[in-house]
């Protein structure tokens, strides 16, 4: 019982391992966010640099892709875990709004963002255009950044009395 939440004195204490996988899914949000956060710029530099240079930088940036992809599944499944052994969360609608903005973020991550990088490093291999693919990829990055900020308003929603 001491793993798991348990209930003392009419107030829920959190057992380690919930904190545990409350820290681990801080953790994987945060490597995921920092991951991401020159992507923009590298797609930018992909599209206007020509030769070796931008295939090597493409290349580094698959990496990264697959790196972020890898942190935000974690995320979520951290998030799971803490929902779970939180008991649910009942009333704080902020942690299930939450729960469905990083399945978006998943869809972005998987649909747009790493179909663009996929497009933009094909289209540096061929030599094709490349300006397209890496203004989607920068939009859908900054998008992605932008959702993970709301997430994480969200995260500490009730921390700061607004809903008290």
């Amino acid at each position: 019982m001491a793993a798991c939440s348990k209930v003392k004195q009419g107030e829920r204490t959190m057992g380690w391992v919930h904190q545990s996988v409350i820290f681990m899914h801080v953790l994987t949000g945060a490597a995921f966010f920092g991951l991401g956060l020159r992507l923009a710029g590298q797609a930018r530099t992909v599209a206007s640099v020509q030769g070796d240079g931008a295939l090597l930088l493409s290349r580094d940036m698959g990496i990264t892709i697959r790196q972020m992809s890898i942190q935000l599944v974690l995320t979520f499944v951290f998030a799971m875990a803490a929902l779970g052994l939180g008991g649910g969360y009942a009333g704080q609608a902020q942690y299930h709004v939450a729960s469905v903005l990083i399945v978006a973020l998943l869809v972005l991550q998987l649909w747009v963002i790493r179909p663009a990088w996929k497009g933009l490093h094909k289209a540096v291999e061929e030599g094709g255009e490349r300006g397209a693919f890496a203004r989607r990829l920068a939009m859908a990055s900054g998008i992605g950044h932008l959702v993970w900020v709301v997430l994480l308003m969200l995260m500490f929603w009730n921390r700061f009395g607004v809903l008290r």
